[in-house]
C-alpha cells in the first residue's frame, strides 16, 4: 500500500460518524503503523569490486614485520590475505614466510630499515612479490572502567520484602590502531595506504557468570577484526542488500494471476529466484507485458541471480509502465546502474591467470 491509499484509509477512519476521537486516533495510528512495516523483502549477495583498484597487480604478496607489532598483526594479516577467495579462487599467493625470512638473512636486511620506500623495492624484487604490505602499530591500549549496577533482592525466603543493591562491574575498552601501506614492487608506487582503528568494550560484574577477556585476548581479537577490514579493501567480495518486493498487483489480475503473483513472491522469499523467474515469466506474458508489478519482481529475480542486464531491461520496462513515479522501481534504476559499474570492475579485478581455485 502506498503512501496515498495509506492517507485515503485514514480520511474514511477519521470521518466515521460516532466514532469516539481518542479511540480513532489511536485504532488509525496502529493502522498505519501495521500496514507500513508489512511490505515484502528479500536479501540478495552483489559482488564489490575492491575499494584498493588496482590491487589484482599485485597478487604475489608478502606482508613485512610491522613495526612496533607485540600482538601478532603480521601474522593475522598472512593468514587473512592467504584465506581470501572469491568465487572459490584464491585471489591472493602469499610469499613463504620462511622464504622471506632466508631473503633477509642473505641479504643482511635490518628489519628497522625495512619501512623506507627503496628498500621495500629492492626487497620485493628479491623476494619475487609484485606487492608489499608494510606499516607499524600506532595504538594498542587496554583500560578498565568500574561502575555500579543495582539489583532488586530479596529480604526473606518467599521475597514479600526486597531491596535494591548495588553491584560493582567493570568495563574493559580496548583499542587498535594501525598504519598500513601497500606497495606495486614493479612501479615502485604506493596503491593503498590507510590508518585503520577498531575498539572494542566488554562489561562484567561481580555476579555475572561471564568473565573479561585478558589484555592479550581482547587486542587478538581487535587484531582479527582489523586484518578482515584489510583484506576487504583489497579483494572483491560480496555484500548483502535487502531489496523490496512489489506485491499489489495494481491492476485487475485474474484469480490465476494472483495467485502466480503469491507463488513467486513466497519463492523469492524462500532464496528460490530461479522458480520465481519461472512463474512471473509466465505472469508477465499472461499480461501482454503490461504488469509493471511482475516485470519489477522478474527484475529481482535475475538481479539476485547475477543477470544484470536482464534485470536492468525489465526494471526500466517496469517503469515504462508507470502512470507515475514509483520510489521503489526508482531505487532499483539506480541501484542496477551502480550494480553493473561495480560488476564490471569487480570481473576485471578477478581476471588472472595466476589465481588458484579451491580443488
Amino acid at each position: 500500500m502506498n503512501q496515498h491509499d495509506l492517507v485515503g484509509v485514514l480520511s474514511l477512519i477519521l470521518t466515521r460518524p460516532g466514532q469516539k476521537r481518542g479511540l480513532t486516533w489511536f485504532w488509525a495510528v496502529g493502522l498505519v503503523a501495521m500496514l507500513s512495516g508489512c511490505g515484502r523483502s528479500v536479501s540478495i549477495q552483489v559482488l564489490e569490486p575492491a575499494k584498493v583498484t588496482q590491487a589484482e597487480q599485485i597478487r604475489q604478496i608478502a606482508v613485512m614485520p610491522l613495526e612496533q607489532d607485540r600482538i601478532g598483526l603480521t601474522e593475522r594479516l598472512e593468514t587473512a590475505l592467504a584465506q581470501s577467495r572469491v568465487d572459490g579462487a584464491r585471489y591472493f599467493t602469499l610469499v613463504n614466510r620462511r622464504d622471506q625470512e632466508q631473503v633477509l638473512a642473505e641479504q643482511r636486511f635490518q628489519h628497522s630499515g625495512l619501512l623506507a620506500s627503496d628498500k621495500l623495492v629492492e626487497l620485493g624484487e628479491l623476494l619475487g612479490a609484485s606487492g608489499l604490505v608494510s606499516g607499524r602499530i600506532n595504538q594498542a591500549e587496554s583500560d578498565d572502567e568500574r561502575y555500579y549496577e543495582e539489583r532488586i533482592r530479596c529480604r526473606d525466603k518467599k521475597c514479600e520484602q526486597t531491596y535494591l543493591a548495588r553491584v560493582w562491574c567493570t568495563a574493559r575498552h580496548m583499542s587498535l590502531s594501525a598504519s598500513l601501506r601497500v606497495t606495486d614492487v614493479a612501479k615502485a608506487e604506493i596503491l593503498h595506504a590507510q590508518t585503520y582503528q577498531t575498539r572494542r568494550e566488554w562489561h562484567h560484574c561481580r555476579d555475572s557468570a561471564n568473565t573479561l577477556p585478558t589484555r592479550g585476548q581482547g587486542l587478538q581479537q581487535l587484531a582479527d577484526e582489523l586484518a578482515q577490514r584489510f583484506v576487504r579493501d583489497m579483494t572483491p567480495h560480496y555484500r548483502s542488500v535487502s531489496i523490496e518486493l512489489l506485491s499489489d498487483p495494481a491492476m485487475d489480475y485474474s484469480s490465476k494471476q494472483s495467485e502466480q503473483l503469491d507463488r513467486a513472491l513466497a519463492f523469492m522469499e524462500a532464496g528460490r529466484f530461479d522458480r520465481a523467474q519461472t512463474i512471473l515469466t509466465t505472469l508477465l506474458q499472461s499480461t501482454h507485458q503490461q504488469s509493471y508489478v511482475a516485470a519489477y519482481n522478474l527484475g529481482v529475480a535475475h538481479e539476485a541471480q547475477g543477470d544484470l542486464k536482464a534485470a536492468q531491461a525489465l526494471y526500466q520496462m517496469a517503469d515504462g509502465r508507470l502512470a507515475e513515479p514509483d520510489e521503489v522501481v526508482n531505487a532499483a534504476l539506480i541501484r542496477i546502474d551502480l550494480a553493473i559499474e561495480k560488476q564490471a570492475l569487480a570481473q576485471r579485478q578477478l581476471q588472472d591467470d595466476s589465481a588458484e581455485t579451491t580443488p
